[in-house]
């Protein structure tokens, strides 16, 4: 019995010692993880402090650009003005300038029509020119007469009166 309790104790002993081993290991990766953890809640405080960084440089550049895009847009809304102005003046500019080719139209019509009537008459004073001389009779002398007895061309003399 003694030397079950004797190897009990020295069975109990090394069960300790193995548990104590077992302990001290266990508390050596407690440590070893403490310190991983801490290092990596130290690096991830600068991630987030660099990503902080990071972000307020990228809304400051975003907000640039939105302001600049708002001066584009008032240029272009003024661009825009300008050109409707513009579009208007020389629609107005068309419209006038219409007026006065319908102006123009309408004098040539009326000069054309002016060079028909005087064309008209002028052909109307030739055949009544040519009329006249198809009634003229000459006499033997070579004086002309109309049909009608009578001499229109010439003078009487002293005995014909």
């Amino acid at each position: 019995i003694e030397g079950m309790l004797a190897q009990e104790k020295t069975s109990a002993s090394m069960s300790n010692q193995a548990v104590q081993a077992t302990l001290m290991a266990i508390q050596g990766t407690m440590l070893a993880l403490q310190e991983t953890m801490s290092k990596n809640h130290i690096e991830s405080r600068a991630d987030r402090e660099t990503m902080k960084t990071e972000l307020k440089k990228e809304i400051g550049e975003m907000k640039m650009e939105i302001k600049n895009l708002d001066g584009k847009r008032g240029q272009i809304q003024e661009s825009i003005k300008i050109n409707e102005e513009k579009i208007k003046t020389i629609e107005e500019q068309a419209k006038q300038t219409e007026k006065k080719v319908e102006l123009m139209d309408q004098n040539i019509m009326d000069k054309n029509k002016e060079t028909e009537e005087a064309l008209t008459h002028l052909e109307m004073d030739r055949a009544s020119y040519y009329l006249r001389f198809q009634n003229v009779e000459e006499d033997k002398r070579g004086e002309a007469s109309i049909g009608d007895g009578w001499n229109y061309s010439r003078t009487p003399t002293k005995g014909e009166k």
